[in-house]
């Protein structure tokens, strides 16, 4: 195929709610001069308009007009045929030939349409981890199709949990070629890992700190490459999505993500996502997470997500209070440390009079460690991975035999605020349908 000579995208006019093409600069002298009879065929299948150079009989021609700089060569289209051609079509791809003109929409035009008329539940997890969001939203219909995750222990239980899902990759993100993604998305789960983001991390402030100051050591300057490493992950997720076209992306993480995520939101806005945003716990942990979601066709709303619940946490446990083996503080180690840690303090509570824990981490051993206290003895006991499951509102969601590496998945996972996500966006479905 011959390449043009000149390659330009316009904005499509618009004139008495009828759409127009205008072209008036130097660029159509690549393939006609003032005063050019043309013709002009329209082809509906695909999107385009061809203008070809005629000798005698023709429908168009190039017009002109004067300014400062000359006359200045003008291509007009307003017609019908235009409007029904472009009538959902913001910019065109005008490609300028010996002789010939082609007008069609942009490929950025034609992958907004493609994704807005998407309709279907096939959804793709990006840094799946144990697959806790996507199993939330397998919970609510979603077909998993398709998962991304870098860690093998993760991705086993992914796998564990998701054994219909089409495709799953063991990689990187950014060892991923663009053609390993599918196409036929509808709807995208993103959640970058936010260790360098959480306010937790007392290492990376300290190391941004010394950096700061021109005192960071080796160590911190390892530490801080590895945040680069880990902010470049948002410039990889973009480039997924862009190949997936989904009509749906949501977006999560720690609360601290969102105050640098003008790039995320800009680049989505400027493929026509609306976008809105809420920060909320789940219904039985302050596992505060920020959600960002992208809709084609308008804005999720994300008000009031979470429902206030009176279920205690005594109703949620695995095991029954009774049949718990209680022990004393001094017999649980993280209970202990935190009794002694002025910045901890005592994380104990009675499960029978709270609706929420606090949140859990990875390790289940730190002096952060939720307690349960018992309901009327002064005795204590550890929450179990099975118990925080059913906290987290992971109904279903599958163990493996590894115990820690369970905790890492709960404790980098999501809770049941996803459950209302997934449940607003189905409704969003149910409107166009």
């Amino acid at each position: 195929m011959t390449a043009p000579l000149k390659q330009s995208i316009h904005k499509v006019g618009e004139i008495n709610k009828n759409k127009r093409i205008w072209i008036a600069n130097q660029s159509l002298t690549k393939s006609f001069k003032i005063g050019d009879l043309l013709n002009i065929d329209y082809y509906f299948d695909q999107r385009q308009i061809e203008i070809i150079k005629a000798d005698i009989l023709s429908n168009h021609s190039i017009s002109s007009r004067e300014s400062k700089a000359g006359r200045t060569p003008i291509l007009d289209i307003k017609n019908s045929d235009v409007t029904k051609l472009f009538k959902d079509v913001e910019k065109v791809e005008v490609l300028y030939y010996l002789n010939r003109i082609v007008i069609r929409a942009t490929k950025n035009e034609k992958a907004r349409l493609e994704r807005t008329n998407k309709r279907g539940l096939k959804t793709a997890e990006l840094f799946a981890g144990g697959g806790t969001l996507s199993h939330l939203f397998a919970k609510e219909g979603f077909d998993i199709v398709f998962s991304l995750e870098k860690e093998e222990n993760f991705m086993y239980l992914n796998e564990l949990n998701h054994t219909n899902t089409r495709t799953t990759i063991l990689a990187s993100i950014e060892d991923v070629h663009p053609s390993d993604y599918p196409t036929d998305i509808d709807v995208a789960l993103v959640g970058t890992p936010c260790t360098f983001d959480s306010k937790g991390n007392i290492q990376l402030t300290k190391a941004m700190s010394d950096f700061a100051k021109g005192v960071a050591d080796e160590k911190q300057l390892k530490l801080l490459e590895k945040k680069e490493q880990n902010d470049a992950l948002v410039y990889h997720a973009l480039n997924a999505l862009a190949i997936m076209n989904p009509r749906t992306i949501v977006y999560e993480c720690v609360e601290e993500f969102s105050y640098h995520a003008q790039l995320l939101r800009t680049i989505l806005k400027q493929r026509g996502y609306h976008i809105t945003e809420t920060v909320a716990n789940g219904s039985h942990t302050n596992r505060k997470r920020w959600t960002l979601i992208g809709n084609m066709l308008r804005p999720i709303n994300l008000d009031n997500l979470v429902p206030e619940s009176n279920i205690t946490i005594d109703k949620l446990l695995a095991v029954k209070v009774e049949d718990r083996k209680w022990k004393t503080a001094d017999e649980i180690p993280c209970f202990k440390r935190a009794k002694a840690d002025a910045r901890v303090g005592d994380r104990s509570k009675v499960i029978n009079e709270i609706t929420r824990t606090s949140t859990f981490d990875t390790h289940g051993a730190r002096g952060s460690e939720p307690i349960m206290k018992h309901p009327t003895l002064d005795l204590y006991d550890k929450y179990s991975n099975a118990d925080i499951v059913n906290i987290h509102g992971l109904d279903g969601y599958k163990l493996s035999h590894m115990k820690s590496w369970n905790r890492k998945v709960l404790g980098n996972g999501v809770s049941d605020q996803f459950t209302y996500v997934a449940r607003r966006i189905l409704d969003d479905y149910k409107m166009v349908s």
